[in-house]
């Protein structure tokens, strides 16, 4: 004999549970953050494809990038770091927002799935 026929078999539970009808049952939780961050680097990747698709919006592009950085004085970069954070708080808030609405709209936060028939 070999190993595999010596092996204790545990009978096989049921694939689905099925709760009684009415019984609020936690569903399927939406990750709101990665779908909110996935539009947001969605967005960016599109816009990038969009600027180096031509030649001549690549171009400029880059001249107003490098004129950008030649003439980007201290004040300048601050501002850029004090947006950037900003926008990464916004984000951040949007995707807060997302789950309190969801939490709102379910009774007692669970998602209550609708009897089998």
């Amino acid at each position: 004999m070999n190993d595999i026929d010596e092996m204790d078999h545990a009978p096989a539970e049921p694939p689905l549970f099925h709760p009684a009808p009415g019984q609020d049952v936690e569903g399927p939780r939406i990750r709101w953050a990665a779908i909110i961050w996935g539009a947001v680097f969605a967005a960016l990747a599109a816009w990038g494809l969009w600027h180096t698709a031509g030649a001549g919006r690549f171009g400029a592009l880059q001249e107003n990038i490098v004129s950008f950085l030649m003439l980007a004085d201290a004040a300048t970069i601050t501002i850029g770091v004090i947006l950037t954070i900003g926008a990464v708080v916004l984000i951040i808030g949007l995707v807060g927002i997302a789950r309190q609405l969801q939490k709102r709209t379910s009774p007692g936060g669970v998602v209550a799935l609708p009897p089998r028939a």
